[in-house]
C-alpha cells in the first residue's frame, strides 16, 4: 500500500533530483509516497508561481495509487489552496501527454521553443473545478 506524506520536502527533492538527473523545476514543497516499509517509491515538486498557482513534477517508481492521487489534489487544492495547477513537458514526453489528460488535465497550448530552439514545451492545467478526484461540493475546502 502506498501513502502520501508531507513534511519530507527536502530529502523527497534530493531524492528525486538523483533519479531524475536534475530538477526540472525549484521545488517549494515535495510531498512524498512511500510504501508500507516507509520506503520513498516517488514524490512530487510543487513550484509556487503566486500565491493561486503552483506547477507540478511528477517521479514515480510505479503507477500511482487512486488514494495517492486523490491525496495529492485534495493537497494541492484543499490544504494549499492552490486555484490553478500546471503541467509542462517536453512535446516528445509520450508518458506525460498520455497521463496527464488522465488525470484530468486539461491541454492549453505549446510553449515555441521554450527549451530552445525546436525544443517546445506541452503546457496542461487543472483547477479544483476540473478536478475529478475533489468532492465537486467543495472547491478548496469550502462547502458550496
Amino acid at each position: 500500500m502506498l501513502r502520501f506524506v508531507t513534511g519530507h520536502d527536502q530529502i523527497v527533492a534530493e531524492w528525486i533530483e538523483q533519479k531524475m538527473g536534475g530538477l526540472v523545476v525549484t521545488p517549494h514543497l515535495a510531498p512524498g509516497i512511500v510504501d508500507d516499509d516507509g520506503i520513498l517509491r516517488g514524490g512530487f515538486l510543487i513550484a509556487l508561481h503566486n500565491p493561486s498557482c503552483a506547477e507540478l513534477t511528477v517521479y514515480s517508481e510505479g503507477a500511482l495509487t487512486p488514494g495517492v492521487t486523490r491525496d495529492l489534489f485534495r493537497y494541492v487544492f484543499d490544504t494549499l489552496g492552490i486555484w490553478r495547477l500546471q503541467v509542462r513537458t517536453d512535446k516528445r514526453n509520450r508518458t506525460i501527454k498520455r497521463a496527464a489528460p488522465k488525470l484530468g488535465f486539461r491541454f492549453e497550448g505549446v510553449a515555441r521553443d521554450f527549451w530552445g530552439p525546436g525544443h517546445d514545451a506541452l503546457l496542461f492545467y487543472m483547477t479544483p473545478a476540473h478536478c475529478r478526484w475533489l468532492r465537486k461540493d467543495t472547491i478548496n475546502g469550502l462547502a458550496l
